[in-house]
């Protein structure tokens, strides 16, 4: 175990990048239930600046609990929070948390959580979808299968970002139950089509993210060395194969994609209000 500096023990941790946006995220006055806390560092982190009232800290292996329960009681926060062995929120009742975060996993795995929490009610008949106030989620792929899951399952994008951190791209999004075609329908009157907004966000292509201008910079690149490298090898082959052929042709609906997304970010498109209001 870690030896920590008496400064360290009287102060919050230092958060990453990532974390350090995920938690102006998280509304002032909210109990959190952290999905995957690992370290439980953003709830102790909130929990010491007095942001959030208390803290229910969820993972599914003992040894990150473990860790979670030294770092509470190493900045003296344990009294306010509790950690749960917990597959997603198998552990967590309705009405427990108003704000629901779910960062670190990969896209499919996050809905799945929200799937599987979705099915749940209480003895009072009370779920989710209808006691917790906000969703935080920061997932590390497919954001497009994220994203899509909270349009049809009734939770509306408020917020998104985009950032940088050690080489790779993330993606943090806050919804709150609502009608969750709102942003697309918006986004569609404003020339972004749902598949575009799905995989690059309803609401960040009107911000004139750089991050996101960036990242989709790097992809059409990468587009087009792929797209190269298959009419290299049907040259070799004297033809094309069907398995190339739909590659092709899924590589062309991207890069229509990419370029939709890059027209919307340079274009200079007043603010219309897309964000909803909560």
């Amino acid at each position: 175990m870690r030896n920590y500096t008496d400064t360290e023990k009287s102060e919050a941790p230092v958060l990453s990048r990532r974390l350090t946006a995920i938690k102006e995220y998280v509304t002032p006055g909210y109990v959190l239930a952290d999905i995957g806390t690992d370290h439980a560092l953003l709830p102790v982190r909130l929990l010491r600046e007095g942001k959030i009232p208390r803290a229910i800290c969820c993972d599914i292996g003992r040894g990150p609990l473990e860790r979670a329960r030294e770092h509470l009681e190493l900045y003296h926060v344990d009294h306010l929070a509790e950690t749960r062995l917990s597959d997603g929120l198998s552990a967590l009742e309705p009405g427990e948390a108003d704000s629901v975060l779910i960062a670190g996993m990969g896209g499919e795995l996050t809905v799945r959580i929200l799937k599987d929490c979705d099915r749940r009610t209480d003895e009072a008949g009370r779920g989710f979808l209808g006691t917790v106030r906000e969703w935080i989620l920061s997932p590390h792929t497919e954001w497009d299968v994220v994203r899509r899951y909270l349009r049809v399952s009734g939770r509306v994008i408020t917020r998104e970002r985009m950032l940088r951190e050690d080489g790779k791209y993330y993606v943090v999004i806050r919804a709150v139950p609502g009608d969750g075609e709102i942003p697309y329908r918006e986004a569609e009157k404003r020339g972004l089509d749902r598949e575009a907004a799905e995989c690059y966000g309803p609401l960040l292509c009107f911000e004139k993210d750089e991050i996101l201008r960036e990242y989709l910079l790097n992809a059409m690149e990468k587009n087009r060395q792929i797209r190269k490298r298959l009419a290299g090898a049907d040259r070799e082959e004297g033809g094309s194969s069907t398995a190339r052929e739909r590659r092709s042709a899924e590589l062309e609906r991207e890069k229509e994609r990419i370029s939709t997304a890059l027209h919307i970010l340079n274009s200079q498109v007043p603010d219309c209000g897309v964000r909803p209001q909560t």
